[in-house]
């Protein structure tokens, strides 16, 4: 058939469009792992409500936000806004096939057509009954590849979360910690991307050094850099440090510590 040999053009590749972000703030475009460490009233919520109700952030710019949390319906004033626009994706209990349910929508979409969606889990170990091995923090290997743009995790104890996790994360929320162990371990971890372990230690009390401010890292930035919040930078990593991994042998769950409520099953 003549037809045959017509030479058709190559169709274009897909560009995914960027989304814009602030050069200090999470880079989501490839997706990114956060993880936040705050006690009680260090302004944990107030952050949360940040990232998608203010433009300067978040807010506007992802398709879909799921929060999983057992705290934030609890009267919380200040989580209230969220509350109102994200009421129907905002859940006060957790389990895995719920989580799996999320996980199969995106992936019955073509790729190129997936919704952005971020998906938080607020103060997990709040939620009854979560082990180690639950689908919350098995996704954070693989949660590119469902288009979830940001995977964000939340909790008051640094040792509660699983090494699967921590190998993940790109960025970390630090909040002041009475805890010497919690500082130790986290130093242990991290700090060899920041110098040495007492150099990690010397700016988590410097960015804490006010009510409410927090160290905020950019553990993979070329270079790695921390800040007070997000708009002072305090530390800049020499290009020595470059390649330096973030140390994760321990595996989140010590066993003179191991709290009770990792013991059932969250299906």
């Amino acid at each position: 058939m003549e037809d045959d040999l017509n030479i058709l053009p190559i169709k274009a590749p897909l560009i995914e469009k960027k989304i814009d972000h602030h050069p200090n703030f999470f880079d989501i475009n490839g997706g990114s792992c956060v993880l936040d460490i705050a006690s009680p009233r260090q302004g944990k919520t107030t952050r949360i409500c940040n990232y998608f109700q203010n433009p300067n952030f978040l807010a506007g710019k992802l398709d879909a936000i799921y929060i999983y949390s057992s705290t934030i319906t609890n009267g919380d004033a200040t989580a209230r806004f969220l509350l109102d626009q994200y009421g129907e994706t905002i859940y006060s209990e957790y389990s895995d096939k719920h989580l799996q349910t999320i996980i199969d929508y995106q992936d019955q979409i073509p790729k190129q057509q997936r919704p952005n969606i971020a998906i938080v889990f607020d103060d997990f170990i709040a939620f009854p009954n979560i082990k180690k091995n639950s689908l919350m923090f098995k996704i954070a290997s693989s949660y590119r590849h469902h288009n979830i743009k940001l995977l964000y995790y939340s909790t008051q104890l640094y040792k509660a979360v699983p090494n699967i996790v921590r190998q993940s994360i790109n960025y970390a929320i630090i909040s002041q910690n009475a805890n010497n162990r919690e500082v130790e371990k986290m130093a242990e971890e991290m700090g060899a991307r920041y110098g040495d372990q007492n150099k990690f230690k010397a700016l988590l009390k410097e960015a804490t050094s006010k009510p409410y401010a927090f160290l905020y890292l950019d553990l993979y930035g070329k270079p790695a850099k921390a800040y007070q919040n997000f708009t002072n930078l305090i530390y800049e990593a020499p290009e020595t440090l470059a390649n330096v991994p973030v140390n994760t042998d321990f595996d989140g769950f010590d066993p003179d510590e191991e709290d009770e409520r990792y013991g059932g099953t969250s299906e």
